[in-house]
């Protein structure tokens, strides 16, 4: 129900500001809310950023010529590219072909072809175009890029700081919610 979200969403800030360090937090946050500096992800002319969105167009114009659109807004969605991109160069391209609400249970696809693939082509495409001519647009991603973690084992490191290892949820008998911070026996 909704109470239950809202009960849910009030523990799960209070349980994050009493245990997670801020100075984790504003490392994996900077990358998103700061608006100057080099690690950020709100500057769009980064090189890197302009060249795979640049590849990204172009194979997806080249697989559904007359129907891609170029969209530089931000969405309030959460997806693992956020995670990814604290890593390494990413961007997050969209196809079309499924209905309903997203990880919702009327989530379904409707066009194999438009969903699955022109997705694969689009990737593919991708994925040749960075390639070309020795890797060069590969390479100028590579040497371009600017992560907030230089690893992937710095960022898990990171991630292991705030990472529970329990039942963090109880759904009591009685209809009540329990929540586990990790710091009770």
């Amino acid at each position: 129900s909704f109470d239950k979200l809202m009960y849910l969403n009030q523990e799960l800030f209070t349980m994050i500001e009493n245990t997670i360090s801020l100075d984790l937090l504003a490392r994996l946050y900077s990358t998103q809310l700061v608006t100057s500096a080099d690690k950020h992800l709100l500057d769009h002319n980064r090189v890197y950023y302009r060249v795979i969105r640049r590849i990204a167009a172009e194979a997806m114009e080249a697989v559904s010529p007359g129907k891609v659109s170029v969209n530089d807004g931000w969405g309030n969605g959460c997806t693992d590219m956020g995670d990814m991109s604290a890593v390494m160069p990413a961007i997050h391209p969209h196809v079309g072909g499924a209905a309903g609400t997203s990880h919702g249970s009327d989530y379904r696809i409707v066009d194999v072809e438009r969903a699955c693939v022109n997705s694969a082509k689009c990737q593919l495409l991708m994925l040749s175009l960075l390639m070309k001519d020795d890797a060069a647009e590969a390479r100028k991603v590579v040497a371009e890029r600017n992560p907030v973690f230089p690893t992937f084992a710095d960022y898990f490191a990171a991630i292991d700081k705030i990472t529970l290892d329990l039942d963090a949820i109880t759904y009591n008998e009685d209809k009540t919610i329990t929540v586990n911070y990790g710091d009770q026996d």
